[in-house]
């Protein structure tokens, strides 16, 4: 689409000032007014407190149990390294996250929908998602980097541009496994597409494929070459790779299909909250056998380059929900959403004689959602001001029970005291406090090994340590079995 001048103007003018709303609404949920940030218990502390232990000599993969590749930590390796250890860190981060997100979704968005409707589909991430904006885990890492890569050959796919997307497709790897791989494997299957309809030869084709493999490639090795050096190359492996492929799935239901739709069944959530989940778990998993579905029909009135640009974000877009299938929690529903809800805007608008009506749903859903949490937390602030000032900084707490708890442990330790938290891990790096051992939590299932609670038990005595966490969910079953890896514990 070429543009004039004036348009090109008003298209960055919407657009900065959409970005800049979004950064807004994502701030007043993660910090107060005043600046302090709104603590949040989540599992970025499991990066935050791994990216410490580094700073302090530790090496990942031998003196730190970890699974996933090592973006997350290496950025707050970084990111330490700048500011120091500081308990608004995810805060910001998150902020940051999300307006990249945006940003990036509203830029594939404009290659196929037209005017204010280009910024739905990130309106619809940042105000139905906004419960999983409360967690900066590798996942939302993963998608920025994933959708920058879709981002880059949305208006091209010669060389350079395959290149920078395998590339980008590597740095997803670098933060989760199997999404910088699955989406490498959308373009792949798109490439073919594009290679028969355009009559191309096949070696063109096989040309352009090596290519972004061969990007990806490289990146995945360079990236992760130094800590497999560093753990040893079968260490490394055998994390990564052989960890989760035996053991990810014990962790019940999150790590299994049984996760679909898990928040809504187990988690006491209040009716705003809930509505918001169940789209994302409709939304996202099916737009994508629809819109293929359906694509004979609806392709025939678009032009050759809308048809190009719609089944691309429908490739890459289905080929990163993959992954997610086989533990489809919501938050990793929301993070590979961007293309489904792009699509899921597109079908809206060409729904015929009731698109108009669709698309004014689906931002009434953005107003209410958005007006919702802006409510409920400046009610929640007004409620009562938690402050808790702690060795990372001052931080507000909305939930007063876990203000109690980490203003108890404040009071009883100091920087550098050995403390487990059972399976809780949000208490190490606000507080400072020290890990035992390798690990940082265990759990009550097949996740936790036998030789962890061994290294575990071992560093609990020889450490003397104080204080030790220990949650109901991890007490021993009336069913209890010998060879349950908890055992020693009990």
């Amino acid at each position: 689409m070429n543009l004039t001048p004036p348009a090109k103007g008003r298209l960055l003018a919407s657009s900065s000032w959409f970005l800049l709303a979004a950064a807004g609404f994502l701030y007043f949920q993660l910090f107060l007014p005043n600046g302090t940030p709104i603590f949040l218990v989540a599992d970025h502390w499991i990066f935050l407190q791994q990216a410490r232990e580094m700073l302090q000599g530790k090496v990942l993969y031998l003196d730190i149990f970890q699974f996933t590749f090592p973006g997350a930590e290496t950025v707050f390796v970084v990111l330490l390294k700048i500011f120091g250890a500081k308990v608004w860190i995810p805060n910001a981060a998150l902020i940051v996250l999300g307006v990249g997100l945006a940003w990036l979704t509203t830029a594939v968005s404009r290659k196929v929908l037209s005017g204010s409707n280009a910024l739905l589909p990130a309106s619809l991430l940042l105000s139905l998602g906004f419960l999983f904006w409360h967690n900066a885990t590798h996942h939302w890492f993963s998608a920025l980097a994933a959708m920058a890569g879709l981002a880059v050959v949305m208006s091209g796919r010669d060389g350079k541009r395959l290149a920078a997307a395998g590339a980008l497709f590597g740095l997803s790897t670098w933060f989760t496994q199997t999404q910088g791989g699955a989406a490498l494997l959308g373009l792949g299957i798109y490439l073919v597409w594009e290679g028969q309809q355009e009559k191309e030869h096949w070696r063109r084709v096989l040309v352009r494929e090596l290519i972004v493999a061969g990007a990806f490639a490289g990146t995945v090795l360079v990236t992760n070459a130094y800590f497999a050096w560093k753990a040893g190359l079968g260490q490394f492996l055998s994390l990564t790779v052989m960890f989760p492929a035996k053991y990810f799935h014990f962790q019940k239901p999150d790590n299994t299909p049984l996760a679909y739709m898990a928040g809504l069944r187990y988690y006491h959530y209040q009716w705003w909250e809930r509505w918001p989940q169940a789209f994302f778990d409709l939304a996202v998993p099916l737009v994508y056998p629809y819109f293929f579905f359906t694509w004979r029909g609806r392709s025939q009135f678009l032009s050759d380059d809308e048809k190009q640009c719609l089944v691309l974000v429908g490739f890459l877009g289905a080929a990163m929900l993959a992954p997610v299938v086989s533990a489809p929690v919501e938050y990793r529903l929301c993070a590979v959403s961007p293309p489904a809800l792009i699509l899921v805007v597109w079908l809206a608008g060409s729904a015929r004689g009731v698109g108009r009506t669709a698309l004014r749903l689906l931002w009434f859903a953005v107003l209410l959602c958005a007006t919702t949490a802006t409510f409920t937390t400046a009610r929640r602030e007004q409620m009562g001001l938690n402050y808790l000032d702690l060795p990372t900084g001052r931080a507000d707490f909305l939930d007063r029970e876990w203000f109690h708890e980490y203003r108890w442990l404040r009071e009883h330790t100091k920087p550098g005291d050995y403390f487990f938290g059972g399976c809780y891990v949000y208490f190490y790096f606000p507080l400072k406090l020290e890990p035992p051992s390798d690990v940082l939590f265990v759990l009550p299932n097949g996740f936790t090994r036998p030789d962890q609670v061994s290294r575990l038990l071992e560093a609990l005595e020889a450490e003397k340590v104080r204080f030790l966490m220990w949650q109901t969910r991890l007490e021993r079953p009336q069913d209890y079995d010998q060879a349950d890896p908890l055992g020693p514990l009990w």
